[in-house]
């Protein structure tokens, strides 16, 4: 994983030496970064401008509960998704726990906190954030490379559907990504040479066999856009290396 990806902890309680002791025990996880709050009101605030990890969140505080604080984050498109674990008071009832799933926490945890069961839970949290964080650097960092190249890049599906095409197919294609995408290959694609021969149906899956038995083929094609203009090319197609 890359060490220039950080998570962030939020930790909401409003006795600091709670919020302090939370900190002792994951302090040996790599790449956090612990937010503080000392209210639900404050940690509304602060998830405005941090994207979080995971939300340790107290239940008890002076004016807004967990609870309230928790229906508040679990509500908001934009932190809805965000993992939040409650800190329970040792002995709290079943009701009390249920009361914290229904208010959207998705784990919880009693006072006093024993040190590796909170470390394990929250170490889960993070791995997964920064899993997603680099998967979406990567698909960043390849949709630049692959939008500055000065040919056009499809990616389809054993079914010959469209899953990515990069800003310069879009424009041989003549149409905006949004309408490529999940369309079929046949769509915008005939054989060159004995074309009036094949049928429409075959066009996908003769380049698809030919690839499949040879992981590379090169073959004349011709564009169909929307507007009608065929636009001869020549195709290469190699099968994915991160699908086998």
């Amino acid at each position: 994983m890359s060490h220039s990806i950080l998570s962030k902890i939020l930790i909401v309680d409003d006795k600091a030496a709670n919020r302090h002791a939370v900190c002792r025990i994951l302090e040996t996880l790599e790449n956090i970064e612990f937010i503080h709050a000392d209210s639900g009101e404050e940690a509304l605030k602060l998830l405005l401008t941090h994207q979080v990890a995971v939300i340790l969140l107290d239940i008890n505080m002076p004016g807004m509960s967990g609870y309230e604080a928790a229906e508040f984050i679990s509500n908001d498109v934009d932190n809805r998704d965000t993992p939040i674990v409650m800190v329970t008071a040792q002995g709290s009832s079943p009701s009390d726990i249920s009361y914290a799933y229904e208010a959207g926490a998705v784990d919880y945890i009693t006072k006093p906190i024993e040190p590796k069961a909170l470390f394990n839970k929250v170490k889960q949290f993070v791995t997964l954030d920064q899993a997603l964080k680099e998967t979406i650097r990567i698909g960043s960092q390849r949709d630049r490379i692959l939008n500055a190249a000065g040919e056009g890049v499809l990616e389809v599906d054993n079914k010959g559907i469209l899953q990515y095409c990069n800003a310069k197919a879009a424009q041989l294609l003549q149409d905006e990504a949004g309408n490529i995408l999940g369309s079929h290959f046949n769509q915008w694609f005939h054989l060159r040479r004995d074309e009036s021969s094949k049928p429409a149906s075959d066009r996908f899956q003769q380049v698809y066999h030919q690839v499949i038995e040879h992981n590379f083929h090169k073959t004349d094609m011709a564009i169909h856009p929307v507007n009608g203009t065929t636009i001869p090319i020549e195709m290469n197609c190699s099968t994915d290396p991160g699908s086998e």
